[in-house]
């Protein structure tokens, strides 16, 4: 998988034919090969095979390092305002540790067009306190009145709540 994504792919039945080869090799209990095949998959630049990958690993409850899937987000080989967006519109059919990932690459890329989507997960209760945190810290890079009354009713919210963290 790691010498696949140095290679330049681009002819749609070559990547068809790896694509099905990538999705059998995610399942793989090693992390380096699922670290590898991502990699390749972020080579092949289609928005589509990732959006897949990350729903069967959050469907098979297999994470991986957020950090590793946030810096591999940003190495995409493609069009990568249309991979935020389809990103964005499928943030919710992935598990926690995805969903941190994809927060953590819209902060790297300072990518702030999502921020009013986001914070709607914010203010959400249901939302997971390590993906509330995630946004809390990507829309704190941004200083705005909004962000401060934001931080402001969060600590009023949380602070004698069990998500105290936030």
């Amino acid at each position: 998988a790691y010498i696949i994504s140095t290679f330049h792919i681009n002819t749609k039945s070559q990547l068809d034919e790896l694509n099905d080869l990538m999705i059998q090799y995610l399942l793989s209990h090693s992390v380096y090969v699922r670290e590898n095949t991502l990699r390749a998959i972020y080579s092949f630049g289609q928005v589509e095979i990732i959006i897949k990958a990350f729903q069967i690993l959050s469907q098979n409850n297999i994470n991986h390092n957020e950090k590793l899937l946030s810096d591999g987000l940003m190495t995409f080989n493609g069009k990568i305002d249309n991979l935020s967006e389809v990103l964005m519109e499928n943030i919710n059919h992935f598990n926690v540790c995805y969903q941190v990932a994809i927060i953590n690459f819209f902060s790297y890329k300072e990518e702030h067009r999502f921020d009013s989507l986001i914070v709607k997960k914010l203010i959400d209760n249901r939302t997971d306190v390590n993906v509330q945190c995630c946004i809390l810290r990507c829309i704190g890079k941004v200083k705005s009145r909004d962000n401060k009354n934001i931080f402001l009713d969060i600590l009023r919210t949380y602070k004698n709540s069990d998500r105290w963290q936030l």
